[in-house]
Parts: structure tokens; C-alpha cells; sequence
């Protein structure tokens, strides 16, 4: 009768313990295969973005690194009326978690030039702009480029033609 006590006790103990057991030997597959929590993006007024993660949070301020026109945009043939502000879009194309660090790259369009009459008032310059972050949000790397820039390339073969002269197919070299 002890015996069979004592044998069923055991088992009893086994059975009890070996689910616990097992589970801290064996991670549960779902936990091995768990990315990273990513920063939250949205915008932060005109030109900035707010970056959130848990208790985390920070405000990068783009205004810099935007191509473009950020402030007021004006009409030049008005009596330089102000005809409104011209707010750039910020798309968000990419967020990775590597390496403790975030990396977040940002596409930003503006209108190429404030006065909306002048060279370029219609047309866009798009920007990409990378931007590095520590565990805790802070900036620790901005990198930008302008991939698309209106104004740029206006008169870089020659300096002295005018609008109307560059309109003329006579006025451009030809390759040799």
C-alpha cells in the first residue's frame, strides 16, 4: 500500500512538473519568429514628423533637408500677394529595425518655387530623405537627396539665355 502511495505521488509530482518543465526549455515557436516593434510615424506640423515607440517618442524636424518651397507661397504678378502656405507631403516608404537602431526613409514633395508665377511655380521637387535612429529615438544620422529638383538644371549650359531664347531649338548644341 506504501508502495503504490508512493508510486502514485510520483507520477503525480511528474506529471505536474513536466509541462512547466518543458516550457522553460523549449521557447515557444511564435517568440522565435517575432520581428521587432517598429516606430510609429506621423506628422508633426509643417515639416516635422513624430516618432513613436512605447514610452519612447521624438520630433524630427525636416525643414532643412526638404527641396523646395516651406514657407508662404506668393503670386509675383500681384503685388506679391501671399496666396496661401505651401505644405510639403511626407510619405513614409520604409521603417526596418536592425542592429538596436531604427532606420526610417521618408519621401517629401514641395513645390519648386514660393512665387507660383516664376520659373517653376507648378513643378514639384521630390526629396528621399534617411534617417537613422537609436533604441530611444534619438537621431543619430540624416542623409538627403534630391531626386527630382526643378530649378537645377535651368541654366547650367549657358548662364545668358533667357526664357524665350532657350525656347528655340536653334540655341541647343548638339552632341558630337
Amino acid at each position: 500500500m506504501i508502495r503504490h502511495t508512493l508510486l502514485t505521488s510520483c507520477l503525480l509530482f511528474i506529471t505536474l512538473i513536466t509541462p512547466a518543465y518543458s516550457r522553460q526549455v523549449r521557447p515557444s515557436p511564435l517568440r522565435q519568429n517575432q520581428k521587432p516593434a517598429l516606430p510609429y510615424v506621423t506628422r508633426a506640423g509643417n515639416t516635422s514628423l513624430r516618432l513613436a515607440i512605447g514610452a519612447d517618442s521624438a520630433i524630427v524636424d525636416l525643414k532643412n533637408d526638404i527641396q523646395g518651397c516651406v514657407g508662404k507661397l506668393y503670386d509675383s504678378f500681384s503685388t506679391m500677394k501671399v496666396v496661401g502656405k505651401a505644405i510639403p507631403g511626407i510619405k513614409v516608404l520604409d521603417r526596418v529595425a536592425k542592429d538596436n537602431n531604427y532606420y526610417v526613409v521618408v519621401l517629401t514633395t514641395a513645390t519648386s518655387n514660393c512665387n507660383i508665377q516664376g520659373q517653376c511655380g507648378a513643378a514639384d521637387d521630390l526629396t528621399l530623405i534617411w534617417l537613422k535612429l537609436d533604441s530611444h529615438l534619438k537621431l543619430e544620422g540624416k542623409k538627403a537627396i534630391a531626386i527630382e529638383q526643378c530649378r537645377a538644371f535651368l541654366h547650367c549650359s549657358n548662364p545668358s539665355l533667357t526664357m524665350m531664347d532657350m525656347a528655340r531649338p536653334s540655341n541647343y548644341r548638339r552632341a558630337s
